[in-house]
């Protein structure tokens, strides 16, 4: 696997912390939980049930050595849970990494 770096966005109840990432501006919520839904990152369930929208949501990049975005992972904080920025890190992460080996590669 190619030497990659994480590089981590968080939104924390409803307050987008990536305004200024211009390659994170357009996304919001709901586009993440589709295309985490698209690259089997969360279960389909979700959506057909109509869960609410999330109290939080980690998005790691994992960049190669000329900073050019690879790979995607998210993690969503469910409206039970109390956010943790550690816990989601670990789990974007994981996504993340597993969207590499597997050649789930999102930026071509």
């Amino acid at each position: 696997m190619p030497d990659l770096h994480p590089r981590y966005t968080h939104f924390h109840d409803m307050q987008p912390q990536w305004l200024d990432d211009p390659q994170l501006a357009e996304l919001n919520i709901c586009d993440a939980m589709d295309h985490a839904m698209d690259h089997e990152q969360i279960k389909s369930y979700a959506k057909e049930l109509r869960l609410p929208v999330p109290r939080g949501l980690t998005i790691c990049l994992l960049e190669n050595e000329n900073m050019e975005p690879v790979a995607i992972g998210y993690a969503f904080c469910s409206t039970q849970d109390n956010f943790c920025r550690k816990i989601g890190r670990q789990i974007s992460l994981s996504r993340a990494t597993k969207a590499v080996q597997r050649g789930d590669t999102v930026f071509k």
